[in-house]
C-alpha cells in the first residue's frame, strides 16, 4: 500500500485562510498530471475548503469521487480559527502550557490531533487499496508521519501542494518513504 499525503495548495491568511490564493488555484491545476500518474484507487479529503479546492480539479477532470472526512482535517483551532500567529502565541503564553498541551477553547491540542491520526491509520490498515491519496493539511501529515516513521513532528515541514509518500507492506511495515516532494512547476 502506498499512502500519498497531499498538502493543500497555497492558502490565504486570517479570514482568507480557508481559501486558495491565485497561486494556490494554479498549483491545484498543475498537480493534476502527477495525481493521474499515481492512479489512486481510494481518495480521501479533509472537509476544509482549501483541501477540497486543491483536489477538485483532478476529481473533475477524471470524474472521480473522494471520501470527505473530518478525520484528516487540520488541528482544530476553536476560538483561534482565523486569528493571527501573534494572537495564538498570546493565548499560548497565557495558558502556561507548552505548545503540544495547549488546547484553544473549542479546539484540539497536539495530542488530540495525534489520536485522530491514529484512528485514521487504524481505519486504513483494514483497507485493501494499493494507492491511497489524501488531500489534507501539514499538521495532519506531521501526525501521520510521526506515528508511522517516528520522526519528531517539529522537524517536519510540508510545503503547499507538496506530496509525501509512504509505502507499506501488508503488515504495515515501512518499505520506503519520501517527504515533502514538490509536484508543481511554479
Amino acid at each position: 500500500m502506498k499512502i500519498y499525503l497531499l498538502r493543500h495548495a497555497e492558502r490565504g491568511h486570517g479570514k482568507e485562510q480557508d481559501e486558495l490564493t491565485s497561486r494556490g488555484a494554479n498549483q491545484s491545476e498543475e498537480i493534476i498530471p502527477f495525481l493521474k500518474e499515481i492512479n489512486p484507487d481510494y481518495i480521501i479529503c479533509a472537509e476544509t475548503n482549501r483541501a477540497k479546492k486543491t483536489i477538485e480539479p483532478f476529481l473533475k477532470k477524471y470524474n472521480l469521487n473522494a471520501e470527505y472526512t473530518p478525520l484528516v482535517n487540520e488541528q482544530e483551532m476553536g476560538e483561534l480559527l482565523g486569528k493571527s500567529g501573534s494572537e495564538y502565541r498570546k493565548k499560548l503564553e497565557e495558558s502556561g502550557l507548552n505548545k503540544q498541551e495547549f488546547r484553544p477553547k473549542g479546539g484540539e491540542n497536539y495530542f488530540d490531533l495525534l489520536k485522530r491520526a491514529r484512528i485514521f491509520l487504524d481505519k486504513i490498515k483494514k483497507e485493501k487499496y494499493k494507492n491511497i491519496l489524501i488531500s489534507t493539511h501539514a499538521g495532519f501529515i506531521r501526525s501521520v508521519i510521526k506515528l508511522i516513521l517516528d520522526i519528531p513532528s517539529d522537524e517536519l515541514v510540508f510545503d503547499p501542494a507538496s506530496i509525501s509518500v509512504v509505502e507499506l507492506d501488508k503488515d504495515f511495515n515501512i518499505i520506503r518513504y519520501e517527504l515533502n516532494k514538490k509536484i508543481f512547476v511554479g
